[in-house]
């Protein structure tokens, strides 16, 4: 039974119910900061994606601008084109380095698609762009055609090019407010962690000042009282100790 436990061994329980009340109160409060700190790595990731996104579509749009002089708008549009390449390049590599660090939510299938896609597009921006260079207008051969006109198969694949980078900031705003609401789950869930593992640290500590005075303290007290009186001349009483030491 355990009041024949020895006093030395109680107190090994007691000290066992402590960790466990503490290790109950630290595992609610890093389960809570590993949710934080996961979130706002996503968030903070996805946010510089997010920058280079709206960077990338700035770009773009440059291509729709006329040029100042208003002639070789193909010549302007394939000086433009590198800029947007590079920028597309910093977006995937920032993925990547996402993707590797655990920070991209279904492993960034979806903005790996619209990086295939826009770099496809830029493709055919480029063959479209030499083709129009190629043709000549009607009898007048020296002269080109107008890239940005509205019929113009280049203009159409810089609208699709538009859209699909549209699409991608689309995606990665998507991704930050699911994260956001999956964040505000986890605080609530946290907190409900923290409050369940503060009620049990509660009742453990009262329950471990109990049986800390009733298998401690009490037998100690006892054994107090009964040298007291044997001291005082009283050989018959007898001292019960039922500790086990």
């Amino acid at each position: 039974m355990a009041c024949t436990w020895r006093i030395r061994h109680k107190l090994m329980l007691g000290m066992f119910l402590v960790v466990l009340i503490m290790a109950l109160l630290l595992g609610g409060t890093l389960y809570g900061l590993a949710s934080y700190r996961a979130a706002m790595g996503i968030c903070d990731s996805k946010l510089q994606e997010l920058d280079l996104a709206v960077k990338l579509k700035e770009e773009i749009r440059k291509l729709q601008i006329p040029s100042p002089d208003g002639g070789q708008q193909a010549r302007v549009i394939q000086d433009r084109i590198p800029s947007i390449k590079a920028t597309l390049d910093e977006f995937a590599h920032k993925l990547d380095e996402s993707r590797i660090r655990g920070r991209a939510p279904d492993d960034g299938k979806k903005e790996q698609g619209f990086v295939t896609i826009l770099d496809k597009d830029l493709q055919e921006i480029v063959l479209a762009l030499q083709w129009e260079t190629e043709q000549p207008i009607g009898t007048a051969w020296g002269e080109k055609r107008d890239p940005l006109r509205i019929d113009s198969p280049v203009r159409k694949k810089m609208v699709d090019l538009e859209t699909h980078v549209s699409d991608l900031i689309g995606t990665i705003t998507d991704v930050l407010k699911d994260r956001v609401d999956h964040t505000k789950r986890e605080a609530r869930r946290s907190i409900m962690l923290l409050i369940i593992t503060g009620i049990l640290a509660v009742l453990l500590m009262a329950g471990n000042l109990r049986f800390f005075y009733r298998w401690v303290a009490q037998p100690i007290r006892d054994l107090e009282l009964g040298v007291s009186r044997v001291a005082r001349g009283d050989f018959q009483h007898r001292i019960e100790i039922h500790s086990g030491d």
